[in-house]
């Protein structure tokens, strides 16, 4: 599985199209974690000012019709840190399941709480 922070009310704006990340300068590439811990270190260093509630996008990579690679993460001391990124939208059907982010007052994520994907289509 993959796991990729986005805004929920990006995640909702558009319910029956792919979900492509904001433009950041990455060409339609989403930016992805390996597993919950990774994500949360992500949202705590890097999404700690991003207003609203977040949500983790849990994506089975078997089931995007976008490729997936895998390169180093920038900045990391080991070589061996690679870190997952879909080149281009993630279909929706690829989103097996959505976990609330939670957030401390400073921004810092704390946990991911299981959500009802139902609840968010």
């Amino acid at each position: 599985m993959l796991f990729h922070a986005a805004r929920l009310d990006r995640w909702l704006a558009e319910p029956h199209q792919p979900y492509s990340a904001p433009p950041s300068g990455t060409h339609g590439t989403v930016h992805c974690s390996a597993d919950q811990d990774a994500l949360l270190a992500v949202v705590s260093r890097f999404l700690r000012d991003v207003e609203g509630p977040l949500v983790a996008l849990v994506i089975d990579e078997t089931k995007l019709d976008a490729p997936v690679s895998r390169g180093p993460v920038p900045g990391s001391p080991s070589p061996e840190a690679l870190i997952p990124q879909i080149h281009g939208p993630v279909n929706r059907d690829a989103v097996v399941a959505l976990m609330d982010v939670e957030r401390d007052s400073d921004g810092r994520a704390r946990a991911l709480v299981p959500r009802d994907v139902a609840e968010c289509d």
